[in-house]
Parts: C-alpha cells; sequence; structure tokens
C-alpha cells in the first residue's frame, strides 16, 4: 500500500488533486494532507485521507519539504509517495505502481514521467534519459517508508526532489526510472499524454538485486541447449549404438551446450 503526501496552502486545485486520488482504478492507498499554516480549505469523510494542520513549515517557491517530512512521521504504509495541492495523478496510478512492483520488487524507489504542460521540458524525466538529472526530475516519485526510518530527510530547496533522490542514488539505493506518465503538473491527463512511454532506467541495480526480466532473458538463451543435452541423455539410454557411433560429434555438441549454458548466464 501507498500513503500520499498532499502539502497545500490553500491552492484552488487542491479538491482536483484529491479526486484523482479518490478515483484510482486500485484502491490500495491512502493519503495525508497537510495545511501549511492554514486553517483547512476542505472537509473530507474519506475514512482513508487524512487532514492535518501544522504551523507554517514551507520555505520559499519551492521549499515543502519540511511540511513532507512532518507528514511522513504519520505514515504506516510500506511506501510512500508525493503529490502536490495544484497537480494531479493518472487513474491507474496505484494501479500501474502495483504492477511495476510485482514485476521489479527489489526496487527501493520508483520515479513517474511527470508532464508540464508550457514548460520545456515537457516530460520530466525526459523519455530517452539514461538517469535522472538536475532541474530534470520533479515531485513524482515513490520510495519504501524503511528509506525515512532510516534517517534519510528532505531538505528545504528548490531542486529539493533531485538533492533527495540524488542522495539515496549515492547511499545505493535502487531507483528505477519507470517509463509511464502518471503524474500531471496543473492537472492535465490527456490520454494522448498518458499513451507516451519512455526509457525504463534501473539505478544501483545489484546482482543480488536481478529482476525478473534478466533471468526470463537468460532462460530463454538457456532453454534449447537443456533441451539439447536431455534429448543426448535420451540417445544414450534407450540408442546406445548411434551414440556410440557418433560419439565424437555428440561429444563435441555437449561440450559447445554447456560452454554456451556458462557464458550466457553469466554475462547477461
Amino acid at each position: 500500500m501507498i500513503t500520499f503526501i498532499i502539502p497545500t496552502i490553500g491552492k484552488p486545485g487542491l479538491q482536483n488533486a484529491i479526486n484523482s486520488i479518490q478515483n484510482q482504478t486500485n484502491d490500495n492507498w491512502k493519503a495525508i494532507v497537510i495545511f501549511d499554516g492554514i486553517e483547512p480549505t476542505i472537509s473530507i469523510t474519506d475514512p482513508k485521507i487524512t487532514i492535518m494542520k501544522i504551523k507554517k513549515a514551507g520555505v520559499g517557491k519551492n521549499g515543502a519539504a519540511n511540511v513532507r517530512n512532518y507528514g511522513m512521521k504519520f505514515v504506516d504504509t510500506e511506501w510512500i509517495g508525493f503529490l502536490d495541492d495544484d497537480d494531479t495523478i493518472a487513474p491507474d496510478y496505484v494501479e500501474t505502481f502495483n504492477n511495476e512492483l510485482i514485476a521489479y520488487p527489489f526496487v527501493d524507489v520508483i520515479i513517474f514521467r511527470m508532464h508540464r504542460p508550457n514548460l520545456e521540458p515537457v516530460v520530466l524525466p525526459e523519455l530517452e534519459t539514461d538517469n535522472f538529472y538536475s532541474e530534470r526530475v520533479g515531485i513524482s516519485f515513490a520510495f519504501k517508508k524503511k528509506i525515512i526510518d532510516e534517517g534519510f530527510l528532505m531538505k528545504p530547496s528548490s531542486i529539493e526532489d533531485f538533492e533527495y533522490l540524488s542522495t539515496l542514488r549515492n547511499n545505493n539505493y535502487c531507483i528505477m526510472i519507470s517509463p509511464y506518465i502518471k503524474y500531471f503538473v496543473n492537472g492535465n491527463d490527456e490520454k494522448n499524454i498518458v499513451s507516451q512511454t519512455g526509457n525504463r532506467v534501473i539505478i544501483n541495480n545489484n546482482n543480488e538485486k536481478e529482476g525478473f526480466e534478466v533471468q526470463n532473458k537468460k532462460m530463454g538463451f538457456i532453454l534449447p541447449f537443456i533441451f539439447l543435452i536431455f534429448l543426448m541423455l535420451g540417445l544414450f539410454l534407450f540408442n546406445k549404438k548411434t551414440l556410440y557411433k557418433h560419439k565424437y560429434f555428440f561429444a563435441g555438441l555437449l561440450f559447445i551446450a554447456i560452454f554456451y549454458i556458462f557464458s550466457v548466464y553469466f554475462s547477461i
């Protein structure tokens, strides 16, 4: 389950942001809305959504880190996500998030692409990127709560999202940039935007954290040669004369098959 942290100063788009969470195709979520130094401007009866009010903690134009840190203290789910009070997420954000975890259970952080109308670049991280860079990544990410428990909090900055992700990258947390655009600045979620996909990037993917995709790729190469070995064993058991007659040929095939299996398995 994932909990969304929504810091707010009462922007008009707040209700749309909340609606985008409530309209998820998968209801495996919670949300915490934190009014930063103002009285709550909305009333919500949804038991999955918690409303809080705190003394002014946000700093500057983009410095909501202190507000997010406060909200994260109350999270009791395995994952934490973010949403600003003038943005929205795609209706299948949580569904896609769960599917990504099934396919890549070893990741600690998932960065979804965000769409920013009237800004350049329009999509962050960019579709062709091989990593994330300063001013080329936004708040459209989710991460395991254990990271907060291990002492990694956000720090207020005009690029606090990039700096936080950089800290996690430098501390060897496994970070995946998902191909999918699931976060929309100013609430733009047109279907033709949702359909765009980019590169899948996995950072700090250690060997002991290999995903199913790599394992399946290995098996796809290896299975034909495993079949060859069993075929030769079958010939040995049921037709020893044929095998003995062509023993050098079959021995060569066996050597090639075994060599290929080892080279493919340890090189991918």
